[in-house]
């Protein structure tokens, strides 16, 4: 494997995100927060947001201040993000490996960050320790948000915060556990796609997966979970007294006296007291609703109930039917590129390298239809393409090739089809058409209509799509007997159904119409419209469109060689599936997709946000005209803040709760979308463009047993963004 110096100071069983830089890594976490966390947002089925960045940046005292921007690669080299378990949203630890190049500078980057704290959480109290000879430095605030752990080995700066996760890390580099470096899963994905280019690196592997799903981390996180539980029913029964009461307690035992809280709920049910006062975050060893302490800090568990016992049983059985053989290392390489050239913009490169495939996965069923077979596919400029290889022994060729030869009296085959497929949709204002017609009274941006649903001209609407496929063909001559063999059988079997001819040429390539003729697309169309298909064969591809332009375009595309093709494993120039996505602000496909997906999320998400907002305003009325010390307040007790799909507050009505730019459920409002700012046009601006190929590539075998590997990339266009 090429070399990975930073691997060698990390434990073997924690995660690994490695930076060229400081800049690349705040490039990803820039990334991440634009459109990773607002994609999150759209799928989650609440509304919530949980300030995950700035509670993680506030716990290591290092903020995206520009003042940490200024730490270039002349001040900070290599660095690396490393920790035990994968839950981010609840707690978790995270320590930062930073090769140090200009001491004076980086202290005084540090020092400033922790100056700027101080302002909103009081003094830092500042202490040390030592591990293994190595003197930790502790910065703590008193509510908590900042713990900092921090020490220096050589010229490697780690901070973290975490004092286990430290202590582990100091222990990997004095050689005292094992390391990342010397896993052989790490060793072969840095040497399997050790030519690729990695801003940042990514790795998961076998000891990390391991430890997520063994019976320690298992175990840990329900108690924890439980005792979250436990801290957040203090902030419900408090709000539930200011509901009732039209005013906030002002002690705990007030809560009690009222009959909201047991004695003992102001306390763990393990006995352990929880601190806690009005207004504040019940804490305790636990943590907070909004921060719990993370798992490697908790004590081991040295016995468990028989429920968990049960609990965990079950799980593993579960697991192992479904990973009975391995378990998934992944690694993620990360690039950035300035574009070059009029009109080229930022694009950044995401690989995806899991190794080896479960056979009980739904990776099985894909690697039957698409074989061995490799297409070649360049982005296309506008709408929505897939792009996938045909194996010649996939079941699905073999059925679908069965039942034409059963219905054609086996006058018709596909021993014409080549080894790849394409099928799309061009960006057309067509697209937001249909949606709207589709959608109906169903429409995000519109109050209902009466005169009920709008389907009965569904069929009109889909035939006037920009859809379009690709066929790969072993031959013009072949695809030619079996067009004509088609033609035969639908003119015999339905006389003077059709009109089939060849109605122009372009670049000397003929273009054919099939259209529905007469009283059968009337009846079929409901009198509206016509349906036709055109297609053309063209440079080793049947070429087929509901729009004469469109196939013109694609018969361009094939002729100048930008059009999918087949490829080779061994060249490395082909993928077996490949996802293009294209479109902008206006265009028909941006419209149709911010359509469903504000759709998705006001089904889902908003008024389940609402009742929980409308908890907060009437349960704090104190604080229900201050937003940000509602903010603070939902935080606090309930460890998120339910927010608008557009990620605004909500405030209080007549009506009860009531969005800024939707009204309320009583009053609606219905603004056009996507509202800016929200998550649904931050995720769409990700999207602008989007290409993505996918592979199963032969890994050799582990005995009698073939493996294999599955390759994914995905290039985003961040120009629009």
């Amino acid at each position: 494997p090429p070399p990975e110096p930073l691997a060698a100071d990390v434990p073997a069983e924690f995660y690994y995100v490695r930076a060229s830089g400081l800049g690349a890594l705040l490039d990803l976490l820039d990334q991440a927060d634009s459109w990773g966390t607002a994609a999150s947002e759209v799928l989650d089925d609440a509304s919530k947001e949980r300030d995950l960045a700035l509670r993680y940046e506030t716990q290591l005292a290092l903020r995206r201040t520009a003042l940490t921007r200024m730490l270039g690669p002349s001040v900070v080299g290599e660095v690396a993000l490393v920790g035990s378990d994968p839950y981010v949203r609840d707690g978790t630890d995270v320590t930062l490996l930073l090769r140090v190049k200009e001491r004076a500078l980086f202290e005084a980057a540090l020092s400033a960050t922790q100056a700027e704290l101080e302002k909103d959480h009081g003094a830092l109290t500042h202490e040390s320790r030592e591990h293994s000879g190595t003197t930790v430095k502790n910065a703590r605030s008193q509510d908590g948000a900042v713990r900092q752990q921090r020490a220096t080995v050589g010229d490697l700066d780690l901070v973290s915060n975490s004092p286990a996760a430290v202590d582990a890390v100091i222990d990997a580099i004095l050689g005292k556990r094992t390391r990342l470096s010397d896993e052989p899963d790490f060793r072969f994905m840095l040497a399997r796609d050790a030519g690729q280019r990695a801003d940042v690196l990514a790795f998961l592997g076998d000891r990390f997966v391991g430890e997520v799903v063994g019976p320690r981390q298992k175990v840990l996180a329900l108690r924890r979970d439980d005792a979250k539980g436990e801290l957040e029913q203090l902030g419900y029964a408090a709000l539930l007294f200011g509901l009732i009461q039209g005013r906030s307690a002002d002690k705990p035992k007030e809560l009690v006296g009222a009959g909201l809280l047991a004695p003992e709920e102001l306390g763990h049910s393990s006995g352990e007291p929880i601190a806690w006062q009005i207004g504040g975050a019940p804490r305790s060893s636990w943590g907070t609703p909004a921060a719990l302490t993370p798992l490697i800090d908790l004590p081991a568990p040295d016995k468990v109930s028989p429920d968990e016992k049960v609990a965990y049983d079950n799980f593993a059985r579960s697991y192992q039917e479904n990973f009975s053989h391995y378990i998934d290392p992944a690694a993620v390489r990360v690039s950035f590129d300035e574009g070059s050239g009029a009109g080229a913009g930022r694009t950044m490169k995401v690989s995806l390298r899991e190794l080896p495939l479960i056979d009980q996965t739904r990776y099985a069923d894909i690697i039957d239809f698409v074989g061995a077979s490799r297409v070649t596919a360049r982005p296309w400029g506008g709408g929505v393409r897939v792009v996938a290889g045909i194996s010649h022994q996939s079941d699905i060729r073999k059925d679908l090739s069965r039942t034409l030869r059963d219905l054609s009296g086996d006058r018709l085959k596909l021993d014409w089809i080549g080894d790849w497929v394409a099928v799309g949709i061009a960006d057309r204002t067509s697209v937001a058409r249909v949606m709207l017609r589709l959608m109906g009274h169903k429409m995000p941006q519109l109050p209902a209509k009466d005169g009920g649903d709008l389907e009965e001209d569904d069929l009109t609407a889909l035939a006037s799509l920009p859809l379009y496929a690709e066929i790969g063909i072993k031959g013009p001559a072949q695809v030619a007997i079996a067009l004509a063999g088609l033609r035969v059988l639908a003119d015999q079997t339905i006389p003077g159904l059709f009109d089939w001819g060849e109605i122009a040429q372009h670049r000397d390539v003929p273009v054919v119409r099939v259209a529905l003729k007469g009283d059968a697309a009337k009846s079929l169309l409901d009198g509206n419209g016509e349906l036709d298909v055109f297609y053309a064969v063209a440079n080793g591809a049947l070429l087929l469109a509901t729009q004469q332009p469109l196939l013109l375009r694609l018969i361009d595309e094939r002729l100048d060689g930008g059009a999918p093709s087949s490829g080779t494993a061994k060249a490395g120039d082909g993928a077996q599936l490949s996802f293009d996505l294209a479109s902008g602000p206006g265009k028909g496909l941006w419209t149709a997709l911010s359509w469903i997906m504000e759709r998705e999320m006001l089904d889902d998400a908003q008024w389940k946000s609402a009742g929980e907002a409308e908890m907060l305003l009437r349960g704090a009325p104190e604080a229900a005209g201050d937003p940000a010390a509602l903010r603070a307040l939902s935080l606090a007790y309930l460890g998120e803040v339910p927010v608008t799909a557009d990620g605004a507050l909500f405030s209080y009505g007549p009506e009860g709760a009531r969005d800024p730019a939707r009204g309320s459920a009583y009053a609606p409002v219905w603004p056009a979308v996507p509202v800016p700012g929200s998550p649904v046009e931050r995720v769409l601006h990700g999207l602008a463009g989007l290409h993505t190929q996918v592979s199963f590539d032969d890994e050799g075998k582990d005995g009698d047993r073939a493996m294999r590997s599955l390759h994914a990339t995905a290039v985003l266009d961040l120009a629009g963004r």
